[in-house]
């Protein structure tokens, strides 16, 4: 970053690269759109709101604290924030569409 190779890297090519590779994303079915579309990824990707809430929060130094595992709970984590998810954010998200849609 303190040369001018690094911040052409940085602040041109790297953003470019990026750029490309979510249109190429969004544009082509290619074998890595098909995994990130599956069901399972779909699925971790609506739930990774409650895995940040819940893996800085007190809920991770009590898992910690009744089962800890090598990976520092990280399957843990991610199953229970996927049952918070379809327990609780889900249902409370279905409710609140249907409450602004009879508003509308």
């Amino acid at each position: 970053m303190e040369r001018w190779e690094g911040r052409l890297i940085h602040e041109f090519l790297l953003p470019v690269a990026i750029a490309l590779f979510f249109w190429g994303l969004m544009t082509e079915r290619t074998w890595i759109s098909k995994i990130l579309s599956s069901k399972t990824i779909v699925l971790l990707g609506n739930a990774s709101f409650v895995f940040y809430l819940i893996h800085l929060s007190y809920f991770n130094m009590k898992l910690k604290s009744y089962i800890y595992l090598p990976d520092r709970n990280f399957v843990l984590l991610w199953t229970c924030s996927v049952i918070i998810y379809l327990l609780i954010e889900k249902p409370l998200y279905s409710s609140c569409r249907k409450l602004i849609s009879k508003i509308k």
